[in-house]
């Protein structure tokens, strides 16, 4: 017992000792007058009722049986991401049968169960475009790991190679055929078919706004947060981060609605991962992580990121678990559907209510469902998805081998994190801010001769330039960046901590007092596939050098860039 609580009991047990001494002594005390005697009695019975009560609650607290504190089961990630690849198979098969109904029908028959025929005649468990498009997407990434890994780049081509294969020879697929594709998907899988130099074949038009990348997002999301979920370093997660998502949005969905939808997913999914954030606390940090994303139009440009902040308005800027029912869409439309996923998961506890609740919205049921059971997975892993629907799934076998294919491929991550780990923590902190950087204090890869050349007119000042030449080395697992100064060579270089793969190399040049980047090369492999991709590039790179001036300043001075 704690010695606060001891102090606080005796206190109690001689209070209530006092009640019983005055309440007897009221009772005892002889009076003449009857209502003396009356009220006497009434007040001396209540104190030493009073007082007996006080004293038996102090001992029955004392002598009671200590309970246990009931501890908050902590799901590992293995578990958590098992839940969010199964929970997203789950979901897309509890939603098939009943694809395309409306809200009102399903309030009079909902479904409470996994099963079959219905919309689209199927079996029991049948799964459809959205678990091919992921079965696929993990199959590219396992084949290509090692590149994909080691260098940290995806191979888009054959990603699209493997949405072919599904959509003209039945692969990743129940029963050998495909049975449904959205239509934009659709038109960007017969252009790239025509041209395969490019795999970016997604349409940038606001009415080609469906969820075809959102519902296939899973992977792509499950394989950058392994990178990027563990860090606190906001410049790392709004930059590379979104450059993966836009990416691979931008296979089937380029336009910035369907990219940034992506990647709130992305980032929910990630937030979940945490295991000291519940669904509401994950929702918090979202809203307050994404109001800085569109305040510093990480979007790409202005235009965009008002268009977003009117889309995405409900769900960043409001709460959208507090909105009623009848005003949550369930359609097809990009926003709606991570609008409904994500207000099934605020307004539920666990799995089973959560994709039960996107199946009974109606309309495209199968991808809400699969969303938010890709989320609740995350949330309460995969031991709280009912055994028996995960047993239900048509050609079970098939999903198994490619969610262990997909375990294989995070296990390697898991071992690179390890190795940079021990790499970070071998490089002394204080040792970083004392030696400037050079190309020999990191493993590093030189760009490529493919590199992207852009001309620009960036302008610091000679003090600047002084505290960029310190570099900057990874200060621990959430700093994703290294740079060095060459001097001899006049340039500024940026390359990926983990993979040692340069991103930006900047020319520079003396002129009038001042230092100008006149040229920056960038990889090509990392170019955004929009009309401003320049644009956006250099802003990147200019982010990089405020943020190292910024970090190299001794006693905390502001050094800015000065804009030309």
């Amino acid at each position: 017992m704690k010695r606060n609580k001891v102090k606080d009991y005796i206190y109690l047990f001689l209070f209530g000792l006092a009640a019983l001494f005055i309440g007897t002594y009221m009772i005892c005390k002889p009076k003449e007058e009857l209502l003396d005697i009356i009220m006497s009695w009434i007040f001396g019975i209540f104190l030493l009722l009073f007082g007996l009560f006080v004293i038996f609650l102090v001992v029955y607290e004392s002598i009671k049986p200590k309970q246990e504190p009931v501890k908050k089961e902590i799901i590992s990630t293995r578990k958590r991401i098992l839940g969010s690849l199964y929970g997203f198979f789950v979901g897309d098969a509890l939603g098939v049968p009943v694809e395309f109904l409306s809200r009102d029908k399903l309030k009079s028959d909902p479904v409470t169960d996994m099963i079959g025929n219905g919309t689209h005649n199927q079996p029991k468990g049948t799964w459809s475009d959205d678990s091919s498009m992921v079965l696929a997407t993990i199959d590219s990434l396992y084949e290509n790991k090692d590149e994909n890994i080691k260098n940290g780049i995806i191979d888009y081509n054959d990603l699209m190679d493997k949405f072919l294969k599904w959509k003209e020879k039945g692969e990743y697929t129940p029963f050998g055929k495909m049975f449904d594709i959205g239509y934009t998907t659709e038109a960007a899988l017969l252009k790239y078919k025509k041209d395969n130099n490019d795999p970016f074949c997604g349409t940038n038009d606001i009415k080609s706004n469906g969820n075809g990348s959102l519902m296939r997002m899973l992977p792509i999301a499950l394989y950058s947060e392994r990178y990027y979920g563990a860090s606190n370093h906001v410049f790392v997660r709004q930059t590379a981060d979104f450059q993966i998502i836009r990416e691979a949005s931008s296979l089937t969905h380029s336009h910035i609605l369907s990219i940034v939808a992506c990647h709130i997913y992305n980032m929910y999914l990630s937030y979940c991962f945490a295991y000291y954030l519940d669904a509401k606390s994950a929702y918090r940090a979202l809203s307050y992580y994404f109001k800085d994303f569109f305040e510093k139009n990480r979007v790409g440009n202005e235009e965009d990121t008002e268009l977003c902040k009117q889309y995405f308005h409900r769900l960043i800027y409001e709460d959208i678990s507090k909105v009623n029912l009848s005003e949550i869409k369930s359609s097809g439309f990009v926003v709606d559907t991570l609008e409904s996923s994500i207000y099934c998961i605020l307004t539920t506890n666990n799995y089973k209510d959560a994709v039960l609740k996107a199946v009974n919205l109606g309309e495209d049921t199968d991808t809400i469902a699969a969303i938010t059971g890709s989320i609740a997975g995350a949330l309460y892993g995969i031991d709280n998805i009912p055994e028996e629907w995960i047993n239900s799934l048509q050609r079970k076998e098939l999903i198994d081998e490619y969610v262990n294919k997909f375990l294989e491929i995070d296990d390697m991550k898991t071992n690179l994190m390890e190795e940079f780990k021990v790499k970070a923590i071998n490089m002394d902190r204080v040792k970083r801010r004392k030696e400037k950087m050079t190309k020999d204090s990191w493993d590093i890869k030189e760009l490529g001769k493919d590199a992207i050349t852009i001309d620009t007119n960036i302008v610091l000042s000679k003090e600047d330039k002084e505290k960029l030449d310190y570099g900057h080395a990874p200060a621990g697992m959430d700093d994703h960046w290294f740079m060095y100064v060459d001097l001899d060579e006049k340039t500024i270089n940026y390359h990926r901590s983990w993979t040692g793969i340069q991103i930006f190399k900047g020319f520079y040049k003396e002129e009038d007092n001042k230092i100008v980047i006149y040229k920056v090369l960038v990889n090509s492999n990392l170019k955004q596939y929009d009309k401003k991709s320049k644009e956006k590039e250099i802003e990147n790179f200019r982010h990089f050098i405020e943020n190292d001036i910024k970090n190299n300043i001794e006693e905390n001075k502001q050094w800015k860039i000065k804009k030309s």
